[in-house]
């Protein structure tokens, strides 16, 4: 569980005044794991959120952020601009860093499992998805590859992630998940290339579809998505693929995921287009290659969390055994229900193949 602890040290309150002329009254930190350092912090006219960016993005994709959270929220996606600095810029580089201000939303985050929080969930989803793309610039280099980086890369990546997660974590810790992200590799890897992927119904994505990103009010409308470090235009069934895993399982930690919720919530965020055969075809091995860890991501963690490291690398070796097992019910379930809608006329696709 994360929690949200004083800090009374300068760093924030140097970098807000001088990047954007705001005055804490007072600071906190968000307590979790993460490669990102996040902070809320109230000023005489608020409260706003501080995000330290600890995968940074080149300036061509933070420009690309930028433009896609302002078009979403302008489109009806519950979702906080980023703030402007003095400079007029949507990021600020102060203390050998990258920094990011929103408005700051409180309230609670999704619950796993509730089917009223999944409907939201849901809808939010497919208006993220129906985000007029026309204008917005062209989006570089994502800082967050995770299945992207499996798709393209041989089986020789493979050893090179085992090399580097035995000088940071151990090799008796490679020796006990290697046959896990050996096997999602190649399972997925036979059902899927990236000429595939890319040719798939594409949209704008958020990316990182968790409870935690979802925050409701007391009434439980869904208020505010957070944290747009993967959002980009890729194949909408990335998106759905991880909303169904980490928004319908039956808990935190769990890779089990409830069938009914699970099938109720895809053909929701669908928005009236159905997920295609081929889609439908990527859940798993969309699922099974984001289980994979990629060397970025393990030396980024290495550096920052070494502990957090040997517990992901962990986590990861059982969502990469599980998952594909656990969703495949859901997935054909799917299939059967939108081939009746395509065969009697009442499904629209997006463009993409079948």
């Amino acid at each position: 569980m994360s929690a949200w602890e004083a800090d009374p040290g300068r760093t924030v309150p140097e970098v807000v005044e001088a990047a954007y002329g705001l005055r804490p009254l007072a600071v906190e930190r968000l307590v979790r794991e993460s490669p990102n350092g996040v902070w809320r912090f109230t000023t005489a006219d608020g409260r706003y959120a501080l995000k330290r960016l600890g995968r940074p993005g080149q300036e061509r994709w933070l420009a690309f952020q930028d433009a896609a959270v302002t078009r979403a929220a302008a489109h009806g996606v519950p979702a906080e601009p980023l703030l402007r600095t003095l400079d007029g810029l949507p990021t600020a580089s102060a203390a050998g860093a990258l920094w990011q201000v929103r408005r700051y939303v409180g309230g609670r985050h999704c619950t796993d499992g509730d089917a009223a929080d999944l409907r939201a969930a849901a809808e939010t989803i497919a208006a993220v998805h129906a985000v007029p793309l026309d204008g917005l610039p062209e989006p570089g280099a994502n800082p967050i590859q995770d299945m992207e980086f499996w798709l393209e890369a041989e089986a020789g990546a493979l050893d090179d992630l085992g090399a580097l997660v035995s000088e940071t974590a151990g090799p008796a810790l490679w020796e006990e998940t290697a046959d896990a992200y050996r096997g999602a590799y190649a399972r997925a890897r036979a059902e899927l290339d990236l000429a595939a992927y890319q040719a798939l119904p594409a949209t704008l994505t958020h990316g990182e579809l968790a409870g935690s990103n979802l925050v409701f009010d007391d009434d439980g409308k869904l208020i505010s998505l957070l944290d747009w470090d993967g959002v980009d235009i890729r194949p909408r069934v990335y998106d759905l693929a991880r909303a169904l895993l980490f928004l319908a399982r039956a808990g935190r930690g769990s890779f089990h995921v409830h069938h009914g919720l699970g099938v109720d919530l895809l053909l929701r965020a669908s928005g009236g287009h159905p997920l295609r055969p081929a889609e439908l075809r990527a859940v798993a091995p969309i699922l099974e290659l984001y289980f994979v860890p990629t060397p970025r991501y393990v030396g980024q963690l290495a550096a920052s969390s070494p502990a957090t490291l040997r517990w992901y690398l962990g986590w990861a070796a059982g969502g990469a055994r599980a998952v594909r097992a656990n969703v495949q019910g859901v997935v054909a379930e799917l299939g059967a229900h939108t081939g009746r809608q395509y065969a009697d006329g009442r499904a629209v696709p997006l463009r993409g193949p079948s």
